[in-house]
């Protein structure tokens, strides 16, 4: 593939503001690689790096290299975070586009419904809080669904920038079954990212909360120090948590977003919020909300099956 053009920030060093963590990445910095329309820029991290000495003793100018970056928009000095506005809906306009999504008039869960007429949680909501989003009657809206109708998505075309292969490639690989791509069409917030044998190794990052304080800026502040050092996925290993039907804690609500995604993957933690609601306790009958491949034991346990991985969480 040629080379595509890049556009940058200009920032050789960075700081997270509002979230408590900065650090500098020198002699680096953030650029974003424009796709095929204007709303596709996939970010990246460049590299300088010195000349080299030849034996003659002449110098070399080595040109920058590019790396894959994780770290999401919290390195991007344009960018504020703000806790209570979440992460920009990158995806949205794609979701959108397609046609094939609608959204509830209402969260459908009662839990949802309670945990909004709930006045005490009324300091931790989003100020504009979204509409969930659903399939049309009769459609699909997943990745492999598309890629095995032959399309080829934005969120492919992203990737295959990211990976340095073709879009092609992408696609025939999740259509193959070899490939996850995660994109949640209720997190547009999430960069799209992709998980295969063909494809870079990712590296998923276990952080948890505490049992004896945690709050939502701390849970959040050690999701931007995962994703700043690499991280492409975050999942929760913090308190044990419960699929009964008391209220779940913050560590409940990761785990469980956790097994509502790929293959214990939470979206793509270059841009992530952990701020959502759960769609849903997994509590006692009818369990019409557990997420594929999530199954209910005889002794009411529930266990997580995946090929060649079993989880299982005894129920309280």
């Amino acid at each position: 593939m040629p080379r595509p053009t890049t556009e940058t920030n200009g920032a050789q060093s960075h700081t997270a503001r509002g979230n408590g963590a900065a650090t500098s990445q020198h002699n680096s910095r953030k650029v974003y690689v424009p796709g095929s329309t204007p709303e596709m820029r996939v970010p990246m991290r460049e590299v300088a790096l010195t000349s080299t000495r030849t034996p003659t003793g002449q110098t070399e100018a080595n040109p920058p290299l590019r790396l894959y970056d994780t770290s999401g928009p919290y390195t991007d000095p344009t960018f504020t975070p703000d806790l209570h506005q979440g992460l920009p809906p990158q995806r949205l306009g794609w979701i959108l586009g397609r046609g094939d999504v609608e959204a509830l008039p209402e969260p459908s869960s009662d839990y949802r419904r309670q945990r909004e007429a709930d006045p005490t949680l009324d300091s931790i909501r989003f100020a504009a809080s979204k509409k969930p989003l659903r399939a049309r009657s009769g459609r699909r809206v997943t990745q492999m669904h598309y890629a095995r109708r032959g399309e080829i998505t934005p969120e492919m075309e992203f990737i295959a920038i990211r990976e340095g292969v073709t879009p092609e490639h992408v696609r025939d690989e999740v259509a193959r079954g070899r490939a996850i791509l995660p994109a949640n069409i209720n997190h547009p917030e999430t960069e799209p990212m992709i998980i295969g044998r063909n494809f870079l190794v990712k590296i998923n990052a276990n952080i948890g909360n505490s049992a004896v304080t945690s709050t939502v800026d701390e849970e959040v502040e050690k999701m931007t120090w995962a994703t700043r050092w690499g991280a492409d996925t975050v999942c929760c290993s913090g308190t044990p948590f419960s699929f009964g039907p008391r209220p779940p804690s913050a560590s409940s609500v990761t785990a469980f977003t956790t097994l509502n995604s790929s293959m214990l993957r939470f979206s793509s933690a270059s841009a992530k919020s952990l701020f959502f609601e759960m769609i849903g306790p997994l509590s006692s009958k009818p369990y019409r909300c557990l997420p594929a491949g999530v199954a209910v034991t005889e002794n009411g346990s529930v266990a997580l099956k995946i090929p060649s991985l079993s989880v299982k969480k005894a129920a309280p």
